[in-house]
């Protein structure tokens, strides 16, 4: 992680620190980046750095053979040509690491993962209402997706990007 993706997530740990945000659970992918995103959130909000769950189900979408290749214009990842996870795969593996940890006593639950794994999460989480490739929510490096659930139910989704 660079200097200006540390200066990135100490703004995120301050805008949560600062609006007072309680965080019970907080959940990370174990790849290394969102880890260290993770710890310096925690760091930043009080919270206890051991605590960090690492849950492999929120890691980034596999591209297969297209992982490290630079993308160009018209190459399309979504025809199974470099053996990529698809996109319902994807909504699965989300929906059973949201499963795994949203309970009805599970409290504010804070995920540290990556943009295709979040907005397949979104996806689950409305139900289908936001779909996966619905641009109007954008997941940016350096933001916050807030997304107030209950009883089964997205009641509000609240995009906050701290650049």
């Amino acid at each position: 992680m660079n200097r200006h993706g540390i200066s990135q997530m100490e703004r995120v740990g301050d805008y949560l620190s600062d609006r007072g945000c309680r965080i019970d659970v907080m959940i990370s992918s174990p790849l290394q980046r969102a880890r260290m995103s993770a710890e310096i959130i925690a760091s930043q909000i009080g919270y206890e750095k051991s605590r960090i769950m690492m849950e492999p189900l929120f890691t980034e979408r596999s591209f297969g053979e297209a992982e490290g290749m630079v993308w160009t214009e018209g190459m399309y990842l979504d025809n199974g040509k470099y053996g990529e996870e698809s996109i319902e795969a994807l909504c699965r593996r989300a929906d059973a690491g949201i499963g795994k940890y949203l309970t009805e006593d599970s409290g504010n639950i804070l995920i540290v993962a990556h943009g295709a794994v979040l907005k397949a999460a979104v996806a689950v989480l409305t139900k289908g209402e936001i779909a996966y490739a619905d641009d109007s929510v954008r997941i940016m490096q350096g933001g916050i997706l807030c997304v107030k659930y209950e009883k089964e139910n997205v009641e509000q989704l609240q995009q906050c990007n701290i650049y």
